[in-house]
């Protein structure tokens, strides 16, 4: 028994010790994005722009510091999300910490702090009635304190009564403190890179995740129905996972194009993927299979039939394909940075307390 309980410890330990090393190797390579993000936002001319980032700065004054709790040497798909907060907080010079979910680092929090937590990493998380929380998913909430749900946008929302729209794929419920919005994508304003048109590549890069459950909820079987397309155009699937930012862009770029295919449950509630937001800013075509998309009224419309998705942006021209691209990058660079994500999460908690 002892042995097996040394075996199991050490099998733990060894893999969180890679994690660790994987999350420090990712983290490394966005330390340039934040130090280089002063000097492009000096070069900002845009008045809409610059009203979205001065907007942000100054909702945050409310709070002493923004704590970004849990995940930071973890890996875990919501890393992606804290990562993403975390370092847009740092690019605008708002005072933040990431701290791992332990006991100790509870001492850290100070009064009028706001807390980001997410239930797969609150086991040790103390709540304070002093404090601010946006809780992703959990359950087990302050009973005296000051938090707002935060919710992923799917069609659901529609069930609940006197639901206030803030923007097509973002509404605020004020009776249960929630807040209903997709992610987006990594890049601020100010980051995303110029429409790139690869008519000679033969590759189609897919980064990220490819699972299932036991209900059918991921998206294992959609991506095998989006490999035979690609295979009938002569153009390569390529898997890659757990990538830097860097690489990610580079990975995009590449493709001939990007697509941001949900599963079969993903379509069927809407779910809207930060997959979709980052290929814009990337300076790829977005093209989904999830039809909500369309709210958006973007010149290309997207479509469940992903034959007939891949088909379309496979024959549109260069001038077509880029003018696409950048009605896009609009549309998101004003809705869909974590600028955005965090103003609404601010404008929210301003409206419950």
């Amino acid at each position: 028994m002892i042995n097996l309980l040394k075996n199991i410890y050490r099998k733990y330990y060894v893999k969180r010790q890679e994690e660790k090393i994987i999350s420090s190797q990712i983290d490394a390579d966005s330390k340039s994005y934040i130090s280089n993000y002063e000097s492009i936002r000096k070069n900002i001319s845009d008045p809409e722009l610059v009203g979205l980032l001065n907007k942000c700065v100054l909702l945050s004054q409310r709070y002493s510091k923004i704590v970004i709790w849990g995940l930071k040497n973890e890996l875990h798909t919501h890393r992606y999300i804290h990562k993403s907060f975390f370092e847009t907080l740092q690019k605008l010079k708002i005072p933040s910490v990431w701290l791992d979910d332990t006991v100790e680092n509870n001492k850290l929090i100070n009064k009028s702090d706001l807390v980001f937590a997410m239930n797969h990493a609150v086991a040790n998380i103390i709540y304070r009635h002093d404090v601010f929380y946006c809780l992703h998913n959990v359950a087990n909430r302050p009973n005296n304190g000051s938090y707002l749900n935060l919710q992923v946008f799917n069609n659901d929302a529609f069930k609940i009564t006197n639901l206030e729209e803030l923007e097509a794929s973002t509404f605020f419920h004020r009776e249960d403190r929630t807040l209903y919005q997709s992610w987006g994508t990594d890049l601020l304003p100010g980051e995303f890179l110029e429409p790139v048109f690869n008519s000679a590549s033969e590759k189609v890069y897919w980064v990220g995740s490819i699972w299932d459950t036991e209900h059918k909820h991921g998206n294992a079987e959609i991506i095998e129905v989006l490999k035979a397309i690609l295979r009938k155009h002569d153009l390569e699937f390529i898997h890659k996972e757990n990538v830097s930012l860097s690489d990610n862009i580079q990975y995009m770029r590449e493709s001939r194009i990007a697509p941001a295919i949900g599963g079969g449950y993903q379509v069927k509630v809407d779910y809207l993927p930060c997959r979709f937001y980052k290929n814009i800013s990337y300076g790829c075509l977005g093209i989904s299979n999830i039809e909500y998309f369309n709210r958006y009224n973007f010149m290309l419309k997207n479509a469940t039939n992903i034959s007939a998705l891949v088909g379309q942006s496979l024959t549109l021209d260069k001038e077509t394909y880029l003018s696409c691209v950048r009605e896009q990058q609009r549309y998101v660079e004003l809705n869909h940075t974590y600028v955005s994500k965090l103003i609404m999460i601010f404008e929210s908690l301003n409206k419950l307390y």
